[in-house]
C-alpha cells in the first residue's frame, strides 16, 4: 500500500494513502486443560482443581512502518519536493507464547444453620513469555541490548513461583429467621501478564511497541527520519536508518496482585423489601507501569541523557527513550455501597442503588494516559485515579399492570398488558486535566 502522504498548506487537502496505524495482524491460540474435583463430607463441601494453559500469539506489528511523506504545498507534491517523512525496515513477525499452571483447594463449611464459612487457597504460576525464534531482548545499562537465549539472559525476566492467594469469608444469619444477614470476605488475587505488555504497546513517547521489537537480532527494526530533497526514479527516498528507542524489562518483574475485601449487611424491612449496606474496598500492589530510565538527570541544567551516546546500540545509533517495564505501581479503592430492592409490590419491581467511592493510585493503567511528571519520582504521581467517580445513583424498575386490573372496566381495563420501565442514572464526573 501507499505510505501516508501529507500536504501542509492551508487548502485543507485530505491525506493520501493508508493511516500510520496499519498494517497489523495477529492470531491467538489458547490450549487449556482443566480438571476439578468436588467432595461432600458432612458439613464440608470440598473442591480442588488444576489448570494448564498455553497461550500463543503470532503477529506482525507494522504500525507506521510503510512510511510517511510530507510536502509543504500541492505544487511540491506534483514536483516531488519533500519536506520530511519517516519509515522503518526490518522484520516484525513475532511468535510469542506462555505456559501457565494453577491449582486450588476450597472448603465451604456449614458450621450450623445460621453460619457458613468459606476457606480457600489458590496457587498460580504465570509462565515467562518466550518467542519462537528468540527475538525478545532486554536492555542492561552495563552491557546494552541482549537477545534472550544468549549467555547471561536465559529468559526475559525471572520466574515467580510464590503466587499463593488465600481466600476467606462468612455469611451469618443474625436472628436465625432470614431477616438480617451479615456477610464479609477477603481474598488475594494475582494478575496474569498480558503478552501485549511485551509485544503490543502503544506508548506515548516512541514507535517501539515493546521488548519484542527492539533494534537487535538478525533483522532488526530500524527507523529513518531522513529523506531526499526530490523524489527520483531509482533513488531510495529514505536514508540513515538507525536504532529506535528501547523497551526494557525489570529482570525481577513480580506478579501484580490485588486484595479485595468487603463487609455487607442485608435487612428485610418488610415483605419483598430489602435494604443492603456494605463497605467494599481493594488494594493493588506491584502493578504494572513503565518509565523512561533515560530521562535527563537534571533537565533544567542539561538535556543530556544517561544513554545518549548509544555505546551499546548494535548499529552505532543513539537511544533516546529507554522505557523500563516494571511492577512498582500501587492503588487503593474504598466505597460505601447501598441498595434497596423491591419485588412484586403492587406491580412494581425496582432497585435503588447509591455508591460513594474513592480510587487513588500512582498509575491508572499501564500507559497512564498522561505522561509522568518525573520518571524518577512516582510518589508525585499519587492522586485520584483517572476513572475515580465519587457518587453514582441508579434507579431501575418495571411496573406491570396488576392482575386485578385485567377484569376491571374503564381505564384500568384499557391499561392491562402495559408496562413501564424507567431507568435513571446520575453520577459525578471523572478527573480531567487540561
Amino acid at each position: 500500500g501507499l505510505p501516508l502522504i501529507r500536504i501542509h498548506d492551508d487548502l485543507g487537502l485530505a491525506n493520501i494513502g493508508a493511516t500510520l496505524s496499519v498494517p497489523r495482524a495477529r492470531t491467538d491460540v489458547n490450549y487449556q486443560l482443566i480438571d476439578n474435583y468436588s467432595w461432600k463430607r458432612g458439613r464440608h463441601d470440598l473442591k480442588l482443581g488444576y489448570e494448564f494453559r498455553r497461550t500463543t500469539v503470532s503477529q506482525f506489528f507494522d504500525a507506521g512502518y510503510r512510511g510517511r511523506l510530507d510536502f509543504d504545498t500541492l505544487a511540491d507534491l506534483l514536483a516531488g519536493n519533500l519536506s520530511g517523512g519517516r519509515s522503518a525496515r526490518g522484520n516484525s513477525n513475532r511468535n510469542t507464547f506462555q505456559n501457565s499452571h494453577a491449582g486450588y483447594l476450597q472448603d465451604t463449611l456449614r458450621w450450623n444453620s445460621r453460619l457458613t464459612l468459606n476457606l480457600g487457597l489458590r496457587w498460580d504460576y504465570f509462565g515467562v513469555i518466550g518467542e519462537q525464534n528468540n527475538l525478545l531482548s532486554n536492555f542492561d545499562p552495563a552491557t546494552g541490548l541482549v537477545l534472550v537465549g544468549t549467555p547471561g539472559l536465559p529468559r526475559l525476566y525471572h520466574r515467580d513461583w510464590n503466587n499463593f492467594s488465600p481466600r476467606l469469608g462468612f455469611a451469618w444469619d443474625v436472628g436465625g429467621k432470614g431477616k438480617t444477614v451479615v456477610r464479609a470476605g477477603w481474598g488475594l488475587f494475582y494478575d496474569a501478564f498480558s503478552q501485549d505488555f511485551f509485544a503490543g504497546q502503544l506508548p506515548f513517547n516512541t514507535f517501539n511497541p515493546g521488548p519484542a521489537f527492539n533494534p537487535v537480532g538478525p533483522s532488526p527494526i530500524l527507523f529513518s527520519f531522513s529523506t531526499v530533497g526530490t523524489i527520483q526514479n531509482g533513488v531510495p527516498i529514505y536514508s540513515g536508518f538507525g536504532d529506535s528507542d528501547v523497551f526494557a524489562v525489570d529482570p525481577k518483574l513480580a506478579t501484580p496482585y490485588v486484595q479485595n475485601f468487603n463487609l455487607n449487611v442485608q435487612r428485610e424491612l418488610f415483605k419483598n423489601g430489602v435494604l443492603e449496606v456494605g463497605y467494599v474496598g481493594s488494594h493493588g500492589t506491584k502493578l504494572f507501569r513503565y518509565r523512561d530510565i533515560n530521562q535527563p538527570a537534571n533537565p533544567s541544567v542539561s538535556s543530556a541523557r544517561p544513554f545518549d551516546n548509544g555505546p551499546f546500540a548494535p548499529s552505532g545509533g543513539t537511544f533516546f527513550y529507554v522505557n523500563h517495564l516494571e511492577t512498582t505501581a500501587n492503588s487503593s479503592f474504598n466505597s460505601l455501597q447501598t441498595s434497596f430492592t423491591l419485588r412484586n409490590r403492587h406491580g412494581w419491581n425496582a432497585a435503588i442503588n447509591y455508591t460513594w467511592s474513592h480510587s487513588i493510585d500512582d498509575s491508572s493503567d499501564l500507559q497512564t494516559l498522561l505522561k509522568p511528571q518525573d520518571n524518577t519520582n512516582f510518589r508525585a504521581e499519587r492522586s485520584n485515579s483517572l476513572f475515580d467517580q465519587r457518587h453514582r445513583f441508579v434507579f431501575s424498575g418495571v411496573f406491570s399492570a396488576p392482575n386485578e386490573w385485567k377484569s376491571a372496566g374503564g381505564v384500568k381495563s384499557f391499561l392491562r398488558g402495559f408496562s413501564l420501565s424507567p431507568i435513571i442514572e446520575l453520577s459525578s464526573g471523572r478527573p480531567f486535566n487540561i
